[in-house]
């Protein structure tokens, strides 16, 4: 039996509008990573993913040294990649929590 909600499918289109424009965000910002930009092409993906904002202790000098034991220097154009990916993954988390929450009551069933 499928259970139904008060507000499902508003719900449906905001998450699946946030999911959008998180796309087009992270789209963007991979092609300008592997195109060899600075980490600077990351903000419109964390701009985007509110929720993903303490992960900003990864992207902060201070942190070095957990890079430097993560990541060889054959391997450190990995960093951005793999921050890109925490902040996707993120954002997608987000549309899901962004979907139920606005779906509203779960409605009783007709018999």
């Amino acid at each position: 039996m499928v259970q139904r909600y008060t507000n499902e499918r508003g719900a449906r289109i905001f998450a699946g509008g946030y999911l959008g424009v998180l796309a087009i965000a992270a789209v963007t910002s991979l092609g300008g990573l592997l195109a060899g930009k600075d980490s600077v092409v990351l903000w419109p993906v964390i701009l985007v993913v509110p929720l993903g904002w303490p992960l900003f202790w990864l992207i902060d000098k201070s942190q070095q040294a957990v890079w430097d034991s993560w990541f060889s220097m054959d391997h450190r154009w990995l960093v951005p990649l793999v921050i890109w990916a925490l902040f996707v993954a993120c954002g997608a988390l987000q549309a899901w929590l962004f979907w139920r929450v606005t779906r509203g009551k779960r409605l009783t069933p007709r018999t």
